[in-house]
Order: C-alpha cells, then structure tokens, then sequence
C-alpha cells in the first residue's frame, strides 16, 4: 500500500516530483524485501537452534521474531513445536503458553488454533480439542481435512460416549 505522501509525488503534475515519489515507492518495497527477509533469516537461525537442542538460543530467537513480527503464525507454531520436544516436564505447560499468546495476538489465526487443538488431542483432552479444531476449520477452510482423521471421529466418539454416560 502506498503511503499518503508516496501517492501525492506520483499523481503530481511534476516530471521531479512523480520521479521522487518513484523512488519513495522503489524505497518501501526495499524496505519492506529486507525486513521479510530479517524475518525469514530469525526464522531459519531459530529453527537450526532447535534442531541443535539450544532451546536456549532457540527461545531467545522466537522471542525476537515474535515480537518484531507478532503476526508470523508459523513461528509460533514452530516455537510451540519445539517447546514439545524438550520432553522436560514443563515442556506441555511452555507449548500452551507460547500457544496462548501466539492467540492472544492473532485472535484470528486458524493454523495457530489448529496447532493448539491438534497438541490436546494428542494428550488426550478431547473436548477442547474438537472445540479449537472445529473453531479452526471454521476460521479457514484449509484446516477443514483434520476433521476427518480417524484421531478426531475416535475424540468425537468418546466424547459423545462421555455425555451419554453423564445424562444416564
């Protein structure tokens, strides 16, 4: 998107002042090509911690990267992933936490809700598994297939199972 001014230089009767505002607009895509790839490159540098066991290194990575770039859902999806992995026993407690408030700050992310649903199910917490993976597939079409895994009619059956017992 063009800035006010950017626009202003290149609809003015001007040759100087459109080119000038050229240059503005060359400028910002720069700008922004370069902060992309700052963001591409924290990514790439956090996950080759991770892949080393420096979750420290790891962690102080997605911190950055989070907080420059709140929006970048894979990488709290990348970050929540390898919170599991430490395998220590508060690593589930950490992978929610950095779930959360990934949520938190993308109220509307679909990958982020299905990550976080797809981590209960897989602990066995059915119900607010379906919950967040139905919300997911709602929020985006593309997270609609998970709702066809055999893990997911297994947590629907035992739910249902759990209610039916429970109105008895």
């Amino acid at each position: 998107m063009l800035s006010s001014s950017t626009r202003g230089f290149l609809n003015h009767k001007s040759p100087s002042l459109r080119a000038r505002g050229a240059k503005l607009e060359i400028s910002g895509k720069t700008l922004l090509n370069a902060q992309n790839e700052l963001h591409s490159g924290l990514y790439q540098v956090a996950l080759q911690y991770a892949r080393v066991n420096d979750y420290d290194a790891a962690r102080t990575n997605f911190r950055h990267l989070t907080a420059s770039y709140p929006a970048a859902c894979k990488c709290w999806v990348s970050w929540a992933q390898m919170e599991k992995r430490v395998g220590d026993t508060n690593s589930l407690d950490r992978c929610r936490e950095v779930l959360q408030r990934g949520l938190e700050l993308n109220k509307q992310s679909a990958c982020i809700m299905q990550a976080w649903g797809l981590l209960e199910l897989q602990q066995g917490n059915f119900l607010p598994a379906l919950k967040m993976l139905e919300r997911a597939a709602m929020m985006h079409p593309n997270c609609s297939p998970v709702l066809k895994w055999e893990q997911v009619a297994t947590a629907r059956k035992t739910v249902s199972s759990k209610k039916s017992r429970a109105s008895a």
